[in-house]
């Protein structure tokens, strides 16, 4: 044990708690001092974290003024805001802003119900453009497609043929009169031509009586057809909404709530223009009906009736729509329900704003959520540091107890062997543990008096080194771990001839069963007496810093060498785990040994008298200096790796450091030095 005296900086506090270190045996003011540090770092936790959450919740009570929501409020629906998405916040808006519509409108119509119940529903156009027509045959009506260029090439030629075609069932009078057509004939039934007047006029006359008839009432049906063709373009022309309908929707409009606008229902002024253009030609093959008409636009025409078909069917959809949402209305007004699509577009207005202020502050509100998580584990930490706390107030009284039980007589024993003057008397009372004199840190010792007298408060260096030693050597023969390190440091400060006489004896006796045992000391006295006291089986070096008037002797119970043991622990290196730790710990004793064996066995530093230091190094012989001069390269590069490598602090890097370490121990071992 070193001495504990005071420095010439200590404060008063400080040079009290010095002394108390060694009143208090077993040093129990590190009990104090690891209970304060944990309570300190309870209170440090506890006052962050308080400020930590009135900061961030300040922050968020600003948010929700006026929102008329509070903060723990705002904790019950952190997983529906972790839920929301920021890219749906415009379409939030917009259904906002419809709501809010719906609702001005709904207290609107709780207001004006006899206007509800006057609506009228709009009509539908309910048709569709087609070329199929249904036209009247010889005995019932069927459907045919209009094909408005073969109408457009109606002819003579085409007429007579169409003609001949209808009358195919005759062909046996027409043969008959042909077979009597003779030269006096002048006009030819079937080519116009001239013909020489005959004998049958009259059959001529006849078949011209029946294709005449034939012919005109194809005519008739080419104009027919015609007309129905002019009839759809001029439908496709004039195609608009109703003006009624404008007018009923325009009255629906206050009251509804989706639907309020109907779409377009007309062609495009291109199509308009090409719609006249084949009207046009209608009506020109209308006056010119045996002359061939070019020019139509059949296909643009089709195209264009498949658009209007669309807006016909969309307008529908709409007017059908809005005509559902009146006929609900009313049915709404007349039995009582507007109050209850209040209360539900109520409700969806303020979902749709609590979700609009959530998603726009969502950064600021998961932050907060974030806080109250680290607090929240924060307080966890302090409830854990609370009952360390509370476990080590009840262990220093245990330890203390234990302490007792288990060195007290011993120390007593120890103190009268180096110091028969002294006195030390059992506990005052009940060991307890009290915090709240903060200049007493531990309210459990002894009472150490000398001759009679109380002097805990006037110990001397040397009264309180006898006391450390007493305890020292208490613990050295508890101690069930004899291959342990013995090491003293200056053991006998300010002791008179008679304790240190007593205290090398004491040494001698209680460091015997130990391996190996380190005695520092600036007093040739001492070291006289421990010459004297430690003999036996082991050998007694020591070595002078003449400087500082210092010397360390070492007294190992064996005569091995330290460098002899770890030469037989990297024997066995391959069983070793290559950590970091063990990196260093072997990094350097390969350094220690590759060191200190050549220093001690070839240059005898170990002895203390010139005479042994040349006996010891002319022992080793020629031979081993030339190997030692030999191998001087490579011995000094496993030196400066040991020296460069990072080994005699940390290591470089894992497991490479320890591949490396091994191939230099095993060439270390090679040289056999």
């Amino acid at each position: 044990m070193h001495s504990v005296g005071t420095d010439d900086d200590d404060t008063a506090q400080r040079r009290q708690k010095r002394g108390r270190n060694i009143v208090y045996l077993g040093n129990f003011e590190k009990y104090s001092e690891e209970i304060e540090r944990v309570n300190s770092l309870k209170v440090a936790i506890s006052e962050k974290n308080r400020l930590f959450l009135q900061t961030e919740q300040s922050k968020v009570v600003g948010l929700l003024t006026g929102h008329g929501i509070s903060a723990e409020e705002l904790l019950g629906k952190k997983t529906e805001i972790q839920k929301l998405n920021k890219d749906n916040l415009q379409k939030n808006k917009e259904q906002f802003t419809k709501q809010q519509t719906d609702f001005d409108k709904i207290e609107k119509n709780l207001k004006d119900k006899s206007k509800i119940a006057s609506l009228s529903l709009l009509s539908e156009v309910k048709k569709t453009f087609n070329l199929k027509i249904d036209v009247i045959g010889e005995e019932r009506e069927k459907e045919i497609n209009l094909d408005p260029p073969a109408l457009f090439s109606f002819t003579v030629s085409k007429g007579v043929q169409q003609t001949l075609h209808k009358i195919a069932h005759k062909k046996d009078f027409v043969q008959r009169g042909l077979s009597l057509l003779t030269n006096k004939m002048t006009d030819c039934p079937f080519c116009e031509q001239k013909i020489k007047n005959g004998d049958y006029a009259q059959i001529i006359k006849d078949y011209q009586e029946i294709f005449d008839e034939n012919f005109a009432n194809e005519e008739n049906n080419i104009r027919t057809l015609l007309l129905k063709y002019k009839n759809i373009l001029d439908g496709l022309r004039d195609l608009q909404p109703s003006s009624d309908n404008l007018n009923r929707l325009n009255q629906a409009k206050p009251f509804i709530t989706a639907g309020e606008e109907l779409p377009q229902l007309a062609i495009t002024d291109s199509e308009k223009e090409l719609i006249k253009t084949e009207i046009n030609l209608v009506l020109e093959k209308d006056k010119k009906i045996l002359d061939k008409i070019d020019g139509s636009n059949i296909e643009q025409v089709k195209t264009i009736i498949e658009s209007a078909n669309i807006l016909i069917e969309k307008y529908d959809e709409a007017v059908k729509k809005i005509n559902e949402e009146i006929k609900q209305l009313q049915k709404d007004s007349l039995a009582g329900k507007l109050d209850t699509r209040k209360e539900e577009i109520q409700k969806e207005i303020t979902r749709l704003k609590d979700e609009i202020f959530f998603i726009e502050n969502k950064d600021s509100f998961e932050k907060y959520f974030e806080v109250i998580k680290k607090k929240d584990k924060n307080d966890k930490i302090v409830e854990s540091l609370e009952r360390i706390y509370q476990a080590l107030k009840t262990k220093i009284v245990e330890q203390f107890g234990k302490f007792v039980e288990d060195y007290f007589e011993l120390i007593k024993g120890f103190v009268k062997e180096i110091s028969p003057s002294m006195e030390i008397l059992n506990i005052n009372g009940q060991a307890t543990y009290d915090r709240r004199n903060t200049q007493d840190p531990a309210q459990c010792g002894f009472s150490v008096k000398y001759n009679g007298e109380d002097c805990a408060g006037s110990l001397s260096e040397g009264e309180k080194q006898v006391i450390a030693l007493a305890f020292f050597f208490a613990d050295l023969r508890k101690h069930s771990d004899k291959n342990k390190v013995v090491v003293l440091d200056d053991p006998i400060t300010s002791f008179d001839a008679g304790k240190r006489k007593s205290t090398a004896e004491l040494i001698q006796k209680e460091t015997k069963d130990f391996n190996q045992l380190f005695v520092f000391t600036c007093d040739p006295l001492f070291r006289e007496y421990c010459l004297k006291q430690i003999t036996g089986e082991r050998n007694f070096y020591y070595i002078f810093k003449t400087k500082g008037s210092s010397s360390i002797h070492y007294a190992p119970k064996d005569k091995e060498t330290i460098y002899a043991s770890f030469e037989t622990e990297f024997k066995d290196i391959e069983s070793v785990a290559g950590s970091n730790e063990n990196v260093v710990i072997y990094g350097q004793k390969l350094r220690f040994c590759l060191e200190t064996k050549i220093k001690e066995d070839y240059f005898g530093y170990s002895e203390d008298k010139l005479s042994n230091m040349i006996e010891k190094v002319t022992g080793k012989g020629k031979s081993k200096f030339n190997k030692l001069i030999d191998n001087k390269d490579k011995i000094l590069q496993i030196y400066g790796y040991c020296n460069t490598g990072g080994l005699a602090h940390y290591p470089k890097d894992g497991a490479t450091s320890w591949n490396e370490l091994n191939d230099k121990i095993k060439q270390y071992l090679s040289l056999e030095l």
